[in-house]
């Protein structure tokens, strides 16, 4: 097999609609659909010093809250406002995750319940706080479909490394499950596209896919830029019709601000906890025409666990996706369940930068 199939077939059929990617690749192999998330830019990333606000211990303790007194929000500026705080606060992450793969119980039916099955990636990764920043990945499993391959599945291991401008692979073992074998180490100088295929295992299994500040991987914006663009849009273009609606919620846990963005294309809609750092604890996107009489989400994010971290941030360890749209090669509806968990997480803390590569 080739360096590529083991970074491949990232996670089976996920598609984010608008922000991810989707790439199918002809290799025997691999995967036959294959996320592909560009979470980093590779034109060069600036030097960052740290701030003077980085906690000198990685950890605080169990049950501290985040802001204690929660403004009343009303607008989607005020929205942008506080994610953008809230971005600008974490700075590095290390986060000893994994995340696992149901498939559909019953083909086409969404209704129909999920089946586990051995796919998956468990990794540890230490990482900058920006989408197109550099980070060091060790992977000790990823587990995918084999298609058209002698086993179901193809299981790999290895190292990943990014400084910001070159990005290098380093193969540790690989095979069918239960029958891996010690390969390389190889470290080229990797293509882009190995990069574009291990980032997205990465972002499920490190949890970035549900945090603001790796929101829009496709054009490497945090969510506060990401609907600064939307909003902006929306001013430019006023002859296309676009809502941004904004509402609270009461809940027994506290306060959650709604917001919901809708064109002619696409209704999106996320949950935010501000007393809680302004963490995502809900999202939901679907194409805005209805079908059948229903309108259906394509995509739902539910984030149940938040970790309390240095500097008011909140860092997801428990959360799942559900991708439910659009169909694969062989015309079925494309259904994935990824379940999320994170046995450790450090945010802000100097052990953390000191592991993540710095530009030459």
């Amino acid at each position: 097999a080739s360096v590529v199939s083991i970074v491949a077939g990232g996670l089976g059929a996920l598609a984010w609609t608008r922000f991810l990617l989707i790439a199918r690749v002809g290799v025997a192999s691999l995967a036959g659909i294959i996320l592909l998330i560009v979470l980093f830019q590779y034109q060069g990333v600036p030097a960052r010093a740290a701030p003077a606000s980085a906690a000198p211990t990685p950890q605080v303790a169990p049950g501290q809250t985040g802001t204690a007194l929660v403004p009343a929000i009303s607008t989607v500026e005020q929205i942008i406002t506080a994610l953008q705080a809230a971005e600008n606060r974490v700075q590095n992450v290390f986060v000893d995750g994994r995340v696992e793969e149901d498939t559909p119980a019953i083909p086409n039916d969404r209704n129909g319940g999920w089946n586990t099955s051995p796919m998956g990636f468990v990794v540890r990764a230490w990482f900058d706080g920006r989408v197109d920043g550099p980070f060091r990945m060790e992977v000790a499993q990823h587990i995918n479909q084999w298609t058209n391959g002698a086993a179901p599945y193809w299981e790999s291991r290895y190292d990943a490394i990014y400084d910001g401008r070159s990005f290098s692979l380093i193969t540790r073992a690989q095979g069918p499950i239960g029958q891996t074998r010690t390969t390389g180490p190889f470290v080229p100088g990797s293509p882009t596209s190995d990069l574009e295929r291990t980032l997205g295992g990465f972002s499920l299994a490190a949890g970035t896919a549900f945090t603001p500040n790796f929101w829009n991987s496709d054009s490497k914006q945090s969510l506060s830029a990401y609907l600064r663009a939307r909003a902006t849009q929306q001013a430019a273009r006023p002859d296309i019709p676009m809502s941004f609606d904004v509402r609270t919620e009461s809940t027994p846990a506290g306060q959650i601000v709604c917001l919901t963005v809708t064109d002619p294309v696409l209704e999106e809609s996320w949950r935010f906890d501000p007393a809680r750092g302004w963490a995502i604890v809900g999202f939901q996107s679907h194409r805005a025409m209805v079908i059948g009489g229903e309108k259906l989400p394509e995509i739902q994010m539910n984030i149940a666990d938040l970790l309390p971290m240095p500097d008011g941030v909140w860092y997801p360890s428990r959360a799942q996706y559900i991708q439910q749209g659009g169909s694969d090669h062989a015309g079925n509806l494309r259904q994935s369940r990824f379940r999320y968990t994170a046995a450790q997480v450090i945010v802000n803390s100097p052990d953390v930068a000191a592991r993540i590569p710095a530009p030459p």
